[in-house]
């Protein structure tokens, strides 16, 4: 453990007697680590987790923290598996916690959703008791809630984007339930402001994007019933970046239009995809 104030790199008090995984810098300026350590600076309580006060390290004080990691409790909480909270000098559960088989529920990410959500990826299968909640969940406050059917591999790493959606990345090739396939990168996205959930599926109005993450030439495919509904493109601020009126009434595939590279949603009458444009 160290650190660099610009011109040499300096130790953090006496150190750490085994490997940080993890860490962040609090509001306050102290620095909290998260490893395989079980002793800080001689202290043997802290374990796994400690706080650098600028002195010294030291176990936690006050403030809020969420953690995770490979734990089936935190500070005798049985339910504080795999995640756990750090509020008002004592550790507390998360819902009922995660949970997997035959080994502990190692969540390797967290991220914070701007309405204040916490998003969980990992290796876990099952989330506050559901078990759609394959390697990534979102915990409401209350309950941990599923992200569509899950991803079937771990999950690495986390950003919630200011319009909630969620990108994922990890070992991951598809959906939980295989309907959509994701290589090791994944974006969910809730409907657009104004167009309820229960819109963004038809059968009878639908279409397919392809490829999905485009570095050139991309298409729209639609079904019979959405041939002549209105398409529109926007980007992740909402800005609409493309629309016609409606498509050609055919039963080949339309051409996309060139743009630069980012996440949008296509949105073909009431039914969206997002769309990813690499460089």
């Amino acid at each position: 453990m160290a650190r660099w104030d610009g011109a040499a790199w300096q130790a953090l008090g006496a150190g750490l007697n085994f490997s940080v995984n993890a860490l962040v810098v609090l509001p306050t300026g102290e620095v909290v680590a998260g490893g395989e350590f079980t002793n800080a600076d001689g202290n043997a309580t802290a374990d796994y987790i400690a706080r650098f006060d600028g002195t010294a390290w030291q176990p936690l004080g006050g403030g809020g923290l969420v953690m995770g990691g490979s734990f089936q409790a935190a500070g005798g909480v049985a339910q504080a598996s795999g995640v756990a909270r750090w509020l008002g000098g004592q550790w507390q559960a998360l819902g009922s916690g995660l949970s997997a088989p035959f080994f502990d529920p190692p969540v390797s990410a967290l991220a914070l959703a701007p309405n204040g959500d916490i998003v969980a990826g990992g290796d876990f299968l099952n989330a506050g008791g559901n078990p759609l909640a394959d390697h990534i969940a979102r915990f409401d406050g209350t309950a941990w809630q599923p992200l569509g059917s899950g991803l079937d591999g771990e999950v690495f790493a986390l950003l919630v984007l200011p319009s909630e959606d969620v990108v994922a990345g990890g070992i991951f090739y598809a959906t939980g339930d295989d309907s959509l396939s994701s290589y090791c990168f994944g974006i969910y996205g809730r409907a657009p402001v104004g167009l309820p959930e229960t819109a963004v599926a038809s059968p009878a109005a639908g279409f397919t994007l392809y490829p999905n993450l485009s570095t050139g030439a991309a298409w729209v495919q639609p079904t019979a019933a959405a041939a002549v509904l209105p398409l529109t493109i926007t980007d992740l601020t909402g800005r609409v970046v493309y629309a016609r009126p409606a498509l050609p009434a055919t039963d080949g595939p339309v051409a996309l239009p060139a743009l630069p590279a980012g996440v949008y949603t296509v949105r073909l009458g009431s039914v969206v995809r997002r769309w990813v444009v690499g460089e």
